[in-house]
């Protein structure tokens, strides 16, 4: 995907450097180079990912469980496995104030999904919202700024659909059925949303997919407004989930 003018301009000003170690880079063809040569070999892509039997799959699924009926997130697209170098580099986006992470790490997931033929190209891109406290404690929501990025390079818009109406724990220490429970009925649909909402295919964004609870309510607060499928793509996925 071409280059727009701002991230030339930005690479001239700040020669683009590796996204793990911090050196610098030499671009590649699309201009968008995003780790170096020897940190690249560590971020292990997942690609599709199977939210039913948990197969995986760079270009599409080796499965056929998207036949079936969907009730919740139909899709789910990881940049990498959330482990090494990659968890230690999202960890420091996401809890040391480092939101200026989000325009590599968003343009690296946009690509992605970009390049490939058989994901489907969304009606609207989201995120998933922090409450007004925790947004205010952490001074910028991670998922957004991905998900600015990833619209971006998908040629898609960016809307807020959603709103967190609870201030739940975190569910970074809990189990899953703990998980589950915590995040019931967290969201709701954003007033006047309806219209961005009814009869489109919505890309939700994340940053890290660990059992799904978060993304699953949030598909299911989307359909419940209309949508007609949600789909889920994040930088990160947790290797073993259950």
């Amino acid at each position: 995907m071409p280059v727009s003018w701002t991230d030339s301009f930005l690479d001239f000003f700040f020669p683009p450097v590796c996204l793990i170690c911090g050196i610098r880079i030499v671009t590649g063809i699309n201009g968008k180079n995003t780790f170096c040569s020897r940190c690249a070999t560590q971020v292990l892509t997942v690609g599709w990912f199977c939210l039913r039997c948990k197969s995986t799959g760079v270009e599409k699924l080796p499965c056929a469980c998207l036949l079936r009926e969907q009730k919740g997130l139909a899709r789910l697209y990881g940049a990498a496995w959330y482990e090494g170098k990659w968890r230690a580099t999202l960890h420091r986006f996401k809890y040391y104030s480092q939101p200026q992470m989000a325009r590599k790490i968003g343009s690296f997931l946009g690509e992605l999904i970009s390049h490939n033929s058989y994901w489907p190209l969304p009606n609207v891109v989201t995120a998933i919202p922090l409450h007004g406290l925790k947004l205010k404690e952490r001074g910028y929501n991670q998922s957004a700024l991905l998900a600015r990025k990833v619209a971006k390079e998908l040629k898609g818009p960016f809307k807020p659909l959603l709103c967190r109406v609870k201030n739940n724990v975190s569910q970074t220490s809990l189990s899953f059925r703990e998980r589950r429970n915590n995040i019931d009925s967290v969201f709701m649909a954003l007033p006047n949303s309806h219209q961005q909402i009814s009869g489109k295919s919505i890309l939700l964004i994340d940053d890290i997919f660990t059992t799904g609870a978060t993304m699953e309510e949030a598909a299911k607060t989307l359909l419940s407004g209309g949508a007609r499928e949600v789909n889920g793509a994040v930088a990160a996925i947790q290797r073993k989930i259950f």
